[in-house]
């Protein structure tokens, strides 16, 4: 009997005994997020890169591809931020921080200006904690902070421009976060190449639905004459270290193909969503028709996402007599178009890692 009881009381002690590497909770940990809300508390949110990463994640918010799209960034919240990321706010649309028309003051490396544009403000922040939150705060109050200061506990402003006279309030339109690259962890690995690249038959504009065959991605596209004429679709193989497939195609949002009437003179611009790359393209009708792009996530062979760093937009091609390939080793990302087929046509391409 005796031996019994020592039984129990053993019982009971492991009960209560949390082993390492075991939860005692049935709640998921919470992820890292940005948080945007408008004037009127509508709101959406954002993924930064993996924590130790290294990993760079741009959020353009006047793409219609983005999640924030309709949405005016009023205030900001940081969520969980892990120490060591720094985040980039600017009203240029592409994160470029130009401060005179012909000067570009580049955040990464991979930044090279294509064309003068000129940024009203900008920003940089670092996380100094392990874990950074900051509650909601309106942008423009940000800018009260000098450079060096600690703005929340946490977040430190690193440097900063404002056009003097330039508007602020509702005006971010671009988000770039990169994560701080733990200590030991291996090299990046190298840039993905693609190849095998081969174009679609002809297909009419007015009625087209092409996606690129299964692990292939978009590098390149052409269209001749007005909507009743046809488009052709190039669509290549991206390798690294071994075969790279794709996952989670998704179709966008229906767009107007020129322009969403807001913004004169501008089109529309489409990327696909932060580390997606396009896959294919739909169009119903003339310029006034309905277009839809397919993205997908590129993953390894151990399911592994690869980062898909945006170029810079391409130099403007008329619509209706143009063929479009990325340089070697990109793949398409993004297009803008204005107008009929008489307007003009942009691209974007982008490296994956």
């Amino acid at each position: 009997m005796k031996n019994m009881k020592n039984f129990i009381y053993l019982l009971s002690g492991l009960a209560c005994l949390t082993l390492p590497g075991l939860a005692m909770s049935d709640t998921a940990p919470k992820s890292a997020s940005i948080i945007i809300r408008d004037q009127n508390q509508a709101q959406c949110s954002l993924t930064p890169p993996a924590m130790g990463s290294g990993i760079t994640r741009q959020f353009e918010m006047t793409s219609a591809g983005n999640n924030c799209h309709n949405i005016k960034p009023r205030s900001i919240e940081f969520d969980l931020l892990p120490s060591a990321t720094t985040i980039l706010l600017t009203d240029d649309d592409w994160c470029q921080t130009t401060t005179t028309k012909d000067q570009t003051v580049p955040r990464n490396e991979e930044e090279t200006p294509v064309e003068p544009h000129t940024s009203n403000f900008w920003m940089e922040l670092k996380t100094t904690r392990k874990l950074s939150s900051s509650g909601i705060i309106e942008v423009v109050n940000l800018f009260s902070y000098n450079e060096e200061q600690i703005v929340k506990e946490g977040f430190q402003l690193l440097r900063k421009y404002h056009k003097p006279g330039s508007e602020i309030r509702d005006a971010l339109s671009c988000i770039r976060v990169t994560a701080g690259r733990s200590v030991g962890m291996p090299p990046p690995p190298p840039y993905a190449t693609t190849g095998s690249h081969t174009w679609s038959d002809p297909i009419k504009e007015a009625n087209s639905n092409y996606s690129c065959p299964v692990n292939q991605i978009l590098t390149g596209r052409r269209h001749y004459g007005d909507e009743n004429k046809n488009t052709g679709y190039r669509c290549g193989v991206a390798t690294r270290e071994g075969p790279l497939t794709l996952k989670d195609r998704t179709w966008s949002v229906e767009i107007k193909e020129s322009g969403d009437g807001e913004k004169p003179n501008r089109g529309i611009y489409f990327s696909c969503p932060g580390n997606q790359v396009m896959t294919g393209r739909q169009h119903a009708g003339d310029e006034n028709g309905m277009t839809k792009y397919e993205c997908a996530t590129v993953v390894d062979s151990l399911q592994r996402e690869l980062a898909a760093t945006p170029g810079n937009w391409s130099s403007e091609v008329i619509e209706k007599n143009h063929t479009f390939n990325c340089p070697d080793n990109s793949v398409m990302i993004g297009r803008w178009h204005e107008d009929d087929e008489n307007g003009p046509t942009r691209y974007r391409c982008g490296t994956l890692r």
